[in-house]
């Protein structure tokens, strides 16, 4: 099975790690106030991209694991980086996952 060639990675947190980017990020000042104001945002966007037509597939993102991607890629721990790895982890996760 071949991925849709319009699959949009989406950068996701538990609580948990939500509370550690909104601690350890760069522009985790500008978070959402609460996790649940982070999953309702995600949520309005994860929706209009689909209503566009795109495939969407959430990314967990794991502080540890983004951190060590961010030293090795010369990416900042910031919205474009999370971005970038989603993207990234996107394309590396196999074929039989779920896309919505």
């Amino acid at each position: 099975m071949d991925l849709p060639k319009n699959l949009q990675g989406l950068p996701w947190f538990t609580e948990a790690e939500w509370l550690a980017a909104k601690a350890g990020m760069t522009d985790g000042p500008a978070f959402d106030d609460s996790y649940a104001g982070f999953v309702e945002c995600f949520e309005r966007i994860e929706h209009a991209l689909r209503r566009k037509g795109h495939a969407t597939i959430r990314i967990h993102i794991r502080m540890a694991e983004f951190a060590s991607w961010c030293r090795a890629s010369g990416r900042q721990a910031d919205a474009g980086g999370r971005a970038a790895f989603a993207a990234w982890k996107a394309k590396e996760r196999p074929v039989s996952r779920r896309v919505h």
